[in-house]
């Protein structure tokens, strides 16, 4: 899934109509010509976005107008630079085992369809260029360019390109970053649309409602989004519905002068996004690892990825099986429980000549009881995700079942959690030796106090020098 389970769908900073149209005038010059109609409104627009953000521009702005299906071929193009076959295979393995979409389910092509359909003008951080749509009229797309121009001056500022990038290997801080670009972005054209009114973001009591109510309207009547698995519509909208309730949040404290601090210091991970209060208190996820376990699976398997999914996409997990309400309730995945998560890591496998896919999913919770949770939560969800499933053991820390894939291993260990899906008793036995290894018994010679020394009364820094005595090697 790399990035997580949820950044497939971004290939780049193409921005995914939000109609939140609101129909502008202006005066045009008598005899102006179409595409100095579209540069005029693009050059008003961006001395707007300036004065809101207090990004002057450094340098003048490439742009060009584009037609429907040159901006389809840069996105199909760029799609496949950003993200090549085999990622797009590693995703949609990790995906399908996770259970957030269908087996089978064509990943490529949705993001593909969806992109097109939705796109309406984009700003390119590799060529530094702004694409404007020409088959949409000039005044309903002011709205769209302001969002554009805020990611063209915020490259100027901070290279968007190479500041994603610097996490590719990490799907969930890659969604973190993407909602921080999108989320003020978003922002912005808020702020464009309410400067009539003398109103900001920060004077709105809910801006990601308000984004909701109008984005969610247009797309849920479009093909490709209204017939995608709820996971990657909410995938898809989270860098701007959570991303502008968290850019709202930092600007209630410090306003836009400070925002290129996130930038700077941008949050590490999509519990930094959901609960903004975590970025602003300087909490950071923990570095959860994994031992490198191809040779200890059976031969046959490969190795597709190793990642991170997150809070966002541990949530969605829990939400998409968890009891119909909760399934269908409105609120963020984050308030399922999985707030409690202090990070995690994953790697997925796949058997080509058997068809079968195996992930190890290592989380780790803020207390022992959050891990206890969650481990009740997880073995909970297996039984409405697998068509067959014969329980084989079950304790208060261990869960075993036989399934159509093999088998499923999850296992509580203090404040962590291992689940091992698609692998055997044998295979999932030497995971857990090599992600927990046994602490080694300590020597019978360190035990012993010296006869020099007494054992009644003697302090801790004896017994500590003693034993590091006795530890020493013969000579």
């Amino acid at each position: 899934m790399n990035h997580c389970p949820a950044t497939w769908h971004r290939p780049a900073l193409a921005l995914i109509l939000l109609v939140i149209v609101a129909a502008t005038s202006s005066f045009a010059p008598q005899g102006e010509t179409e595409e100095q109609r579209f540069f005029r409104a693009a050059d008003e627009t961006l001395a707007q976005v300036a004065r809101i953000t207090g990004l002057a521009p450094k340098h003048p702005i490439a742009r060009s107008l584009k037609s429907r299906e040159e901006i389809r071929a840069y996105i199909i193009a760029h799609l496949h630079e950003d993200l090549p076959p085999e990622k797009i295979r590693a995703d949609q393995l990790a995906l399908e085992k996770f259970g957030l979409i269908p087996k089978g389910f064509p990943l490529e092509k949705f993001t593909v369809d969806l992109l097109t359909e939705q796109v309406a003008a984009l700003y390119d951080p590799k060529k530094k260029e702004f694409y404007i749509a020409d088959w949409i009229p000039v005044e309903l797309q002011r709205t769209i360019m302001a969002h554009e121009l805020t990611h063209a001056l915020q490259d100027q500022y901070f290279d968007l390109d190479k500041w994603l990038k610097e996490v590719r290997t990490n799907d969930d801080a890659l969604l973190a970053r993407t909602a921080v670009a999108e989320g003020s972005a978003t922002a912005v054209m808020l702020e464009y649309l309410l400067a009539p009114q003398g109103k900001q973001v920060r004077d709105l009591p809910d801006a990601e409602e308000l984004v909701r109510a109008g984005m969610l309207g247009q797309l849920e009547t479009e093909s490709a989004f209204g017939q995608a698995p709820r996971y990657l519509r909410e995938a898809l909208i989270f860098p701007y519905l959570d991303g502008v309730s968290f850019t709202q949040r930092f600007l209630a404290r410090h306003g836009w002068k400070t925002f290129d601090t996130v930038f700077k210091n941008p949050p590490a991970s999509s519990q930094e996004i959901l609960h903004p209060e975590k970025y602003f208190d300087g909490a950071r996820r923990e570095a959860v690892s994994l031992p490198d376990l191809t040779k200890l699976v059976p031969p046959g398997w490969k190795r597709l990825d190793e990642n991170i999914a997150g809070e966002f996409t541990t949530a969605a997990i829990l939400k998409e099986f968890l009891d119909e309400k909760t399934a269908t309730s409105s609120a963020r995945p984050g308030s399922i429980g999985a707030s409690d998560w202090s990070g995690d890591r994953y790697q997925v496998f796949e058997n080509t000549a058997a068809g079968r896919t195996m992930v190890v999913f290592r989380t780790r919770w803020a207390t022992p009881s959050a891990a206890q949770q969650f481990f009740e939560d997880y073995t909970r969800l297996l039984p409405k995700k697998y068509r067959r499933l014969q329980k084989t053991s079950s304790r208060p820390n261990r869960f075993v079942a036989r399934t159509e894939d093999l088998g499923v291993f999850v296992r509580a260990r203090g404040r962590e959690v291992l689940v091992v899906e698609g692998a055997g008793p044998a295979t999932f036995a030497k995971i857990e030796r090599a992600v927990w290894p046994a602490k080694k018994p300590v020597p019978r010679a360190a035990l012993r106090v010296p006869s020099s020394s007494s054992s009644v009364g003697l302090s801790p820094a004896g017994s500590s020098a003693a034993i590091s005595a006795a530890s020493a090697p013969l000579r």
